[in-house]
């Protein structure tokens, strides 16, 4: 890795892995066609939340030993 000063570009993720949710996609788009430009917060908010499609939405109870983080008082 090269650790000159300077912009870095990391290799490209693979994208075929992370999947896609066909639907929570479709709301997005549906959303910017009706209302026009999506601030970004508003579609962390839609991609994170959706009662239905959102990351922390889903059946996978995410935070935690055996989710994403893990906070100082969980590790106690």
């Amino acid at each position: 890795m090269d650790l000159s000063p300077g912009i870095r570009r990391e290799p490209a993720h693979d994208l075929d892995a992370v999947g896609q949710n066909d639907e929570l996609v479709a709301r997005i788009r549906a959303e910017i066609q009706e209302a026009g430009p999506m601030t970004f917060a508003r579609f962390m908010e839609i991609a994170l939340y959706d009662p239905a499609r959102g990351y922390y939405r889903g059946a996978v109870a995410r935070p935690g030993r055996a989710g994403d983080f893990l906070t100082a008082p969980e590790a106690s």
